[in-house]
């Protein structure tokens, strides 16, 4: 009879084996969260003389034809006489900081003055 058991634990063993046994639990892991933040930009554009135009973009802008657009605080003036903009359009606009100076050119080609920045605005020789 001793053989029997023997047989039976055996064949029970195989048995269990063979299907595997108990299944590990599977490995659960948390889902990660991304913040993500976005910024609308903006585009700005000025027109400048001779039909051409200068555009910027940024998170904020402003722009004054004939003479510069202005994003996240970087001026880029409208090109004009050995790349400077014209005193006339210049002169009376605002500026910073004060005692800051830029070369400007006269319309109609009359040569090249300076502007000043006096109390928040050009002051140029025109």
């Amino acid at each position: 009879m001793n053989r029997r058991w023997v047989s039976l634990a055996v064949l029970l063993g195989a048995v269990l084996v063979g299907c595997g046994g108990v299944e590990a639990e599977p490995e659960v892991v948390p889902p990660v969260s991304v913040a993500s933040t976005s910024q609308e930009l903006v585009t700005c554009s000025a027109n400048c003389v001779m039909g051409e135009r200068v555009s910027c973009q940024g998170s904020t802008c402003s722009a004054t034809d004939y003479s510069h657009v202005t994003c996240d605080g970087v001026t880029t003036f409208c090109p004009t006489c050995d790349d400077h903009p014209y005193c006339e359009f210049l002169h009376g606009g605002s500026c910073a900081p004060k005692g800051s100076t830029i070369p400007c050119c006269f319309l109609g080609g009359g040569g090249e003055g300076g502007c000043v920045c006096g109390n928040g605005e050009w002051i140029c020789t025109i």
